[in-house]
């Protein structure tokens, strides 16, 4: 599946993804551009906020000219857990806003 230009990517300073295992298998633009685990950072770490993820935001660099990139790119292949994380998040702010609609006996 590819859903970015393959130079787009190329052109990229920061790669975030869901996960890099899933999206080394799944992600048609980052097979076809080369990338590597090395090449993509996960959301986790990123949220995790360790130095070395810190350091690998801050020191993404264009090997041509030295010039900070600016172009970013988030891959997301859609994580399981992610998604009813995502889902409960959603549902617990709408039951402290008292909004939405109830669907009894929905399975």
């Amino acid at each position: 599946m590819r859903e970015i230009d393959t130079d787009l990517v190329r052109r990229t300073g920061k790669v975030v993804v869901d996960s890099k295992e899933a999206c080394l298998i799944e992600a048609g633009e980052l097979i076809e551009a080369g990338l590597g685990a090395d090449d993509l950072l996960e959301l986790g770490e990123i949220c995790a906020g360790d130095d070395v993820s810190r350091r690998k935001i801050e020191s993404v660099k264009d090997t041509a000219d030295g010039e900070v990139k600016s172009v970013s790119i988030f891959k997301s292949v859609g994580i399981g857990a992610q998604d009813v994380m995502i889902a409960s998040a959603v549902l617990k702010k709408a039951e402290e806003m008292r909004i939405g609609t109830v669907i009894e006996k929905y399975d």
